[in-house]
C-alpha cells in the first residue's frame, strides 16, 4: 500500500486525501530505516482516538506514525518499539496499545514519544512471537487485555488474556 488515507469532516459528503510525504522521520529512535522520506509503507492499521478525533496513529511495517492534527502532519513515533511491524492499535483512557510482530504488546501514554513493553517482558519460548490483534476492556477495578499470539516455538495460534491490568 502506498500510504494514503482519505478523510471526511462533513459526514462523508466530501473526502480529502492525506499527503503521505508530510512526515517527520526519526532516525535517532529508529536507526534501521533507509535515509529516505518515503512516507507510509505497508500500512496495517489506522486508529482514531475516540476521545479526540484529531489524534491518529498509523501502524506500518517498521514504523509507527502519529498525528495530533487530523492527519495534516505525521511524526514517526518508534522509540522503545525497536524495529516493529505493528499490526494493531487500540486507544483506552489516554493510552495507546499496540501489538507487533516479534515485540509483543506495547503501550504509550505520551502519543508514542516512547513505548513500554507489557508482554512479554523478556524472551519466553511460549509467549514470544507475533501478536496480531489487541483489545482492551475496562472493568470496575482492572483492565483486561486480549491479544492473539503465534509463538515462535509452538506455531500454534493462541489468545492471551490478562485480567490484572497487564
Amino acid at each position: 500500500w502506498s500510504g494514503y488515507f482519505f478523510k471526511s469532516t462533513d459526514g462523508g459528503s466530501s473526502w480529502s486525501q492525506s499527503n503521505r510525504f508530510n512526515v517527520e522521520e526519526n532516525f535517532t529512535d529508529n536507526p534501521t530505516l533507509p535515509d529516505s522520506n518515503d512516507g507510509f509503507t505497508t500500512t496495517t492499521n489506522l486508529c482514531v482516538n475516540p476521545l479526540n478525533s484529531n489524534e491518529l496513529f498509523v501502524s506500518a511495517n517498521w514504523r509507527l506514525w502519529y498525528s495530533s492534527n487530523g492527519g495534516e502532519k505525521w511524526f514517526e513515533r518508534s522509540k522503545g518499539a525497536d524495529i516493529s511491524c505493528v499490526k494493531d492499535l487500540y486507544f483506552m483512557d489516554g493510552k495507546t496499545y499496540a501489538v507487533a510482530m516479534d515485540e509483543g504488546l506495547l503501550v504509550t501514554s505520551n502519543g508514542g514519544s516512547n513505548w513500554k513493553a507489557l508482554y512479554p517482558l523478556k524472551y519466553d519460548a511460549n509467549g514470544s512471537g507475533h501478536q496480531w490483534r489487541v483489545r482492551v476492556i475496562k472493568t470496575y477495578s482492572d483492565l483486561i487485555f486480549i491479544s492473539t499470539l503465534d509463538s515462535w516455538t509452538t506455531h500454534v495460534p493462541r489468545i492471551l488474556r490478562s485480567t490484572d491490568s497487564g
